[in-house]
């Protein structure tokens, strides 16, 4: 339920604001952000071409001094001279005195921190500046216009490429002239408020352009303080991990810090994807507004909202109306919610949150919340918690917390749900299990139950603590445990046993791995009783594809046990293979084992039926809902078929049921389990 990208960065386009703008021909806007606005290296990309309209619209305007942030050194030197012998000819409307009103703002793109104040913002504009203009960009020459209130001009014929070339070498040199005249009158009246004037005259050599560019290097911007305070998290914009926004319309005013994107807002950071229709809000304030749908993705991730503001002081974010998948395993909802990306913290209120299968207009389960605590890759904790099948609540928790980091089985209050089963031998059963953490949700210790009671066999608990931890997990518990290699349904009681299950080691560079386990303890089966211990190691393959229809699994290893009871001991050399098919509606299968034996047990629980069985069987696909297999179980030393398995499958939407025969045995059973978790 991670949603740490999905409440943080779809408005960072906004909140950085230090672009290189531009227009494609076709209108569409892009901005390419890389980094804050000292880097004036290169690193920042300028992509310098106008919609044909607004490009000819500006040509008939005076045009404004802008000192673009997102020039390199090396570009602004080499283009200075040239553009600096005409500036009186193309001086802009700030430097001048005032005859006209000053034109609006709707495709010029500047990082306000770069600016001078007198540059950004003369006494004639600040009488007359218009709003900013949310109107798409790309409607052209007819929108400039009308907000001049002049009549739409007709298009030139002139070359596109040629013409916005020349317009950005007319603001360029301007704002060098402009640099070098307030540099000569000093700064005393940006102190007082009172903004000198500009003139027009100021030259524009060549040493001029690079000492504007080191004064303008040398001064630290706001922008520069934010991206320092962000360097090292791992989604700060980078010139390695850039940040790309498309819009329809864009609108920013270096004087006031006033921003607008507009129509098909598409926003890209590394492997986020975000879109929206409108963002709007104040690059000085660094509050922004997202007033319509958002929507968040990537890979395995996906949210959308319907309205949601960012602090970009506070890095927080808030959204109304959030839903979502996290991994395409868990989906939730909320009313709203809040994210501290400082913290790291998310806030859903008043929301809920289920597994994949059981999504549906009423979830087939779900736990509510007053409001839930996420962090995420961690854990989560949910206040007033209630767990529901469909529409009636099982159990109330004041608080409940899970972890968000381990073995899909984080959201565990789901296992509380009693689940059915029926074996002839054990009689009708219900099962359910819960794990608390100890020492806080991001504890690694948790107690734990895995409750199961039977009509016949009775009630089977197993209980006790587990320690996850980077080698593997620990446990120490008491269990009555059903025999797995036996198929009388032999039970056993184990107390107490403290057991290491190991993860998978992999050989560099392979898919190779090497595991362990090994358990010490006390078994007690009706009158044998005494100390067991036991050690395992293997060696195994992930599976292998062969093929487009088959996939090829084996593993290998060596087990040792001693039993205290008659001082007896058992060695188990062992090797399996497995192919599995898949051949539209069917799906055939062949499974060995080979287990090589010395020693003995003194106990029928891992006493096995078959040392060396054969497992064979079809299995296919008759409606989307149900299915049919039949299997025969083999010992393949005599050659006699042990098992014959007849059986139905049922897809119970987030769960799967079955019902089992066995015409060797004359066995019936029948279990439900879940889909997205499991006992």
């Amino acid at each position: 339920m991670n949603k740490k990208h999905a409440l943080v960065s779809a408005v960072l386009a906004a909140a950085c604001l230090i672009p290189a703008a531009g227009m494609a021909a076709n209108g569409e806007v892009v901005w390419v952000l890389t980094g804050t606005a000292s880097e004036a290296d290169g690193s920042a990309v300028r992509i310098a071409v106008r919609d044909a309209n607004a490009a000819q619209s500006e040509a008939q305007q005076p045009a404004r001094p802008e000192m673009p942030a997102d020039v390199s050194p090396a570009a602004r030197t080499a283009e200075a001279p040239a553009a600096a012998q005409t500036p009186t000819e193309e001086a802009p409307a700030e430097t001048a005195p005032t005859k006209t009103a000053a034109a609006p703002e709707t495709s010029s793109v500047i990082a306000p921190e770069t600016v001078p104040a007198a540059v950004k913002a003369p006494a004639e504009e600040t009488a007359a500046a218009p709003a900013v203009s949310t109107e798409r960009v790309s409607s052209g020459k007819a929108a400039a216009a009308e907000s001049n209130g002049e009549e739409a001009p007709s298009p030139a014929d002139n070359d596109l490429a040629a013409q916005q070339r020349a317009d950005m070498d007319r603001r360029e040199a301007a704002s060098l002239a402009a640099l070098e005249a307030m540099k000569a009158e000093g700064t005393a009246a940006e102190e007082t408020n009172a903004e000198p004037a500009v003139s027009q005259e100021a030259p524009a050599s060549e040493e001029t352009a690079q000492e504007a560019e080191k004064a303008d290097e040398n001064a630290p911007s706001d922008e520069e303080e934010k991206g320092s305070a962000e360097e090292g998290q791992d989604m700060s914009i980078s010139p390695a991990n850039p940040m790309v926004v498309k819009a329809d319309a864009m609108a920013y005013r270096g004087t006031t810090g006033d921003v607008d994107v507009r129509g098909n807002v598409d926003i890209t950071h590394m492997q986020d994807r975000y879109q929206t229709e409108h963002v709007y809000g104040n690059s000085n304030t660094q509050q922004y507004v997202l007033p319509e749908r958002v929507k968040w993705t990537s890979p395995g991730n996906e949210m959308t909202a319907e309205r949601g503001t960012y602090d970009g002081k506070t890095s927080t974010a808030t959204f109304d109306g959030i839903k979502g998948w996290n991994k395409d395993k868990y989906y939730y909802e909320g009313e709203s919610g809040v994210y501290d990306r400082a913290a790291n913290k998310a806030v859903v209120q008043k929301g809920y949150f289920t597994t994949k299968h059981a999504v549906a207009k009423v979830p087939d389960y779900r736990i509510e919340a007053d409001s839930i605590d996420i962090y995420p890759g961690d854990h989560y904790t949910a206040h007033n918690a209630r767990l529901y099948v469909k529409n009636t609540k099982i159990l109330s928790m004041s608080s409940y917390s899970g972890s968000l980091d381990r073995d899909g089985n984080a959201v565990s209050m789901w296992t509380l749900i009693p689940v059915p089963d029926y074996e002839s031998d054990n009689g009708f059963g219900l099962k359910n299990r819960i794990e608390i953490p100890i020492g806080g949700p991001e504890s690694d210790l948790a107690f734990y139950t895995r409750l199961a009671w039977y009509s016949d066999a009775g009630f089977k608990p197993d209980v006790g603590f587990k320690w996850d931890t980077m080698p593997g997990t620990f446990k120490l518990r008491y269990a009555k445990e059903e025999s797995t290699v036996n198929d009388d349904h032999v039970w056993i009681e184990m107390w107490p046993e403290f057991s290491f299950d190991s993860r998978h080691y992999y050989i560099p560079h392979t898919n190779f791995y090497v595991g362990a386990s090994g358990d010490i303890g006390h078994w007690k089966e009706g009158s044998v009783s005494g100390s067991h211990k036991q050690w395992n190691a293997y060696l195994s393959h992930d599976p292998i594809t062969l093929g487009s229809h088959l996939t090829f699994g084996w593993s290998l290893g060596y087990r040792k046990d001693y039993y205290g009871y008659d001082d007896s001991t058992r060695s188990n050399r062992y090797y399996s293979l497995g192919l599995d098919g898949k051949f539209g509606i069917w799906s055939p299968w062949v499974h060995y084992w080979d287990n090589d034996m010395s020693g003995h047990t003194p106990y029928e629980y891992d006493t096995y039926d078959m040392e060396k069985p054969l497992y064979t069987g079809v299995k296919v696909q008759v409606t989307p809902l149900d299915a049919l297999s039949v299997e025969y179980a083999i010992d393949t030393i005599d050659g006699h078929t042990e098992h014959k398995y007849f059986t139905y499958y049922r897809d119970l939407h987030s769960f799967t049921s079955w019902v089992r025969y066995d015409m060797v045995d004359d066995d019936f059973e029948f279990m439900i389990q879940p889909k997205d978790f499991r006992f």
